[in-house]
């Protein structure tokens, strides 16, 4: 594992080439060069803050309970909080993470714009071309306005009748909605300095 180049209560080590992180389950060791993120959650009043070391090849689990769970972090008390955080300087440090967003945004803003269920043609300018040309023009309106196509997508959408409508015998009515998916790369810039980073 190499020299230690610090050690925090016994339970994270950063070496020159990993941190190794000890639990009641054993320990994990995540290489220096695949993490992609240290994230830090200082503590709050008397309650535990949370460090956890996120690699590049592993999904982002949905907690931090889980992220310790996972070997990927340890929780950490009030006092501890000054040895836990110079843990992540060394490793944000040594791979180049100081001062980058601990979750980046994604590159993409998306917008969606449901079509509608039945298109009203005028004469036979667009006969047998209806859907083609209103989806043209819908493109077209959203890229003048910064936006790309992206994708389509089909949705079964099913009404159910209330209370009284099944009293009398109503059903159910299923439609079939098309929904246009537009997108435009985000501002990072603008994303960093709105975040405060």
């Amino acid at each position: 594992m190499g020299t230690p180049l610090f050690v925090a209560g016994d339970r994270v080590t950063v070496t020159p080439t990993s941190v190794v992180i000890k639990s009641g389950k054993g320990f994990s060791e995540i290489p220096l060069d695949r993490i992609v993120r240290v994230d830090f959650f200082p503590p709050s009043g008397q309650g535990m803050g949370a460090i956890l070391f996120i690699p590049n090849d592993r999904a982002t689990p949905p907690t931090i309970a889980a992220a310790v769970d996972a070997g990927l972090g340890v929780f950490f008390s009030p006092a501890e909080e000054a040895v836990f955080a110079r843990a992540r300087s060394i490793v944000e440090e040594k791979r180049g993470l100081a001062g980058a967003p601990t979750s980046p945004p994604t590159p993409w803003l998306y917008q969606m714009v449901q079509i509608p269920p039945h298109l009203v043609v005028q004469g036979k300018a667009q006969a047998g071309n209806e859907a083609a040309a209103y989806l043209q023009n819908l493109t077209n309106n959203q890229a003048a306005a910064g936006w790309e196509f992206y994708r389509v997508d089909s949705f079964t959408v099913t009404n159910r009748p209330g209370c009284l409508g099944s009293l009398f015998g109503g059903s159910g009515q299923t439609l079939q909605h098309y929904v246009v998916t537009f997108r435009k790369p985000r501002d990072v810039g603008a994303t960093a300095v709105a975040a405060g980073t």
